[in-house]
């Protein structure tokens, strides 16, 4: 299980940070690739925190549980992918 912002996963990403990237299913490579997480409803400000992010996901695309591999974006403007 990996924390939210943790490693291989989107935090909130800033303009600042030293590296963006984007997630894709270690088979066939999409980003279409939902996650599981344990979330807790908070009353106060009516939203869904996550609690934490599962390691596993299922790819849309190629329809199987995939572990996720990182690709770093080469610009942030323009969402380019290495």
């Amino acid at each position: 299980m990996t924390q939210p912002g943790g490693a291989g996963r989107p935090g909130s990403p800033r303009e600042t940070d030293p590296m963006h990237i984007t997630l894709h299913c270690r088979k066939c490579g999409n980003q279409d690739i939902p996650s599981d997480v344990s979330a807790a409803w908070n009353a106060e400000a009516q939203t869904w925190d996550i609690i934490a992010i599962f390691d596993a996901s299922d790819c849309d695309t190629c329809d199987t549980e995939t572990k996720l591999i990182e690709r770093p974006v080469t610009s942030h403007k323009k969402g380019v992918v290495a």
